[in-house]
């Protein structure tokens, strides 16, 4: 299956599949974090955002690097934007029908000053993330937890 959203530079970098079998992955599109849901036949899911997609501006350059779902149906992408001449982590969660969830950070999205791309829940419902830090001239390993 592919779909061609904006002509050029669309990608799929994560993908999790939803306890009901319908599938949901991340990227970009158009530089902008990127969620796609399909049935699990492999057709879009129109209930989902706008037409089976749902796009996410942070800043300059945003992608979704990977994909979790919460308990409760919500759904967590992490990936990166570019604000400020930098790459930055960025974190948007979505319900279950794709639409940003404003009680999560910022009307749905949330810049942390550290952590990452790769977004993962633990057994108590907390978000952990791990990327990189930008630290006195380079990059740290960094590893962060969120309520």
């Amino acid at each position: 299956m592919t779909n061609n959203f904006t002509g050029a530079g669309d990608t799929a970098d994560a993908v999790v599949v939803q306890p009901d079998g319908r599938i949901v992955a991340a990227g970009a599109t158009q530089r902008k974090f990127t969620l796609v849901r399909y049935d699990s036949n492999g057709t879009l899911d129109s209930s989902f955002g706008a037409g089976g997609r749902m796009t996410t501006d942070f800043g300059l350059s945003d992608s979704a690097f990977s994909l979790t779902l919460q308990s409760n149906g919500k759904i967590v992408a992490g990936g990166s934007t570019f604000i400020n001449d930098a790459y930055q982590p960025a974190l948007a969660r979505y319900n279950a029908n794709g639409i940003l969830d404003d009680t999560f950070g910022t009307g749905g999205k949330l810049l942390p000053t550290f952590g990452g791309s790769c977004v993962l829940i633990q057994p108590d419902g907390k978000l952990v993330t791990a990327g990189g830090a930008q630290g006195s001239g380079n990059t740290d390993f960094a590893l962060a937890r969120h309520n």
